[in-house]
């Protein structure tokens, strides 16, 4: 997202500069206030305005809006923001905060999942070429993360000790991206994701095996074997051998 920090007497001053070179309304941006403006003191100059303007993402301000009408729809008192930080090249982020939120993240952030989808099939009605939007609910999606993240990392360290292949619990797409890239520079193993959504799991292989048998993760030691894993499809194969496969 481009982004300019801009200068003026006033913030007023320092906006219309950042716009003009943007060449931007002023509803397709963000602006934050890094330096109030200072009035003069004994004869001094006074400090001047500075703000950063970053634009929006026309498919991100799309989602906001209707965001916004959902919940309104729903009854549901929040606060709808686009997401800063998010990387320039990845998907737009929206946040949704405030209390009570449980309901919009569902099971497993089903729900979530849902709405997200939702979300983007009505953009693409009024915008076919816009990029993915990726929404959160204070914040679910991170904490989430954090949480696949220290798993897999658990569970690749009892892979080596072990010398086992271990399958973990269905996932969705972007938690098992997270699996991936978690244990991606590992030397020692590999991952790879099998089945069929809902059931995609991620499964992870240490150089060293012995036996070709996968163990369930949290389901004991009883082995899904490759000709019928516990899903009952024979043990489908979606990604085939490789690392970090989705």
């Amino acid at each position: 997202m481009p982004s300019i920090e801009s200068t003026g007497k006033t913030i007023e001053e320092a906006l219309e500069s950042a716009l003009g070179q943007l060449a931007v309304p002023p509803e397709r941006v963000e602006v934050e206030v890094l330096e109030e403006p200072g009035r003069a003191v004994l004869g001094l100059v006074p400090t001047a305005a500075k703000i950063r303007v970053t634009v929006l993402r026309e498919n991100a301000l799309e989602a906001e809006g209707l965001l916004i009408e959902l919940l309104q729809k729903m009854n549901i008192e929040a606060t709808v923001e686009h997401r800063l930080d998010a990387n320039e090249e990845g998907p737009a982020i929206i946040d949704i905060r405030g209390d009570d939120l449980g309901l919009l993240i569902g099971w497993r952030g089903e729900t979530l999942r849902a709405l997200q989808l939702l979300v983007n099939t009505m953009v693409r009605q009024s915008l076919p070429d816009a990029g993915a939007i990726v929404i959160d609910v204070e914040r679910y999606r991170a904490r989430r993360e954090d949480s696949v993240r220290e798993l897999a990392l658990r569970v690749a360290d009892r892979a080596k000790r072990n010398q086992e292949r271990i399958g973990l619990e269905p996932m969705q797409p972007y938690e098992r991206r997270v699996v991936h890239t978690a244990l991606a520079e590992d030397p020692d193993l590999s991952t790879e994701s099998e089945g069929e959504e809902p059931d995609r799991r991620v499964v992870i292989t240490p150089k060293e095996v012995r036996s070709n048998a996968i163990v369930d993760y949290g389901r004991g030691r009883g082995p899904a074997e490759r000709g019928g894993d516990r899903f009952g499809r024979g043990g489908a194969r979606g990604d085939g051998g490789g690392r970090g496969r989705r």
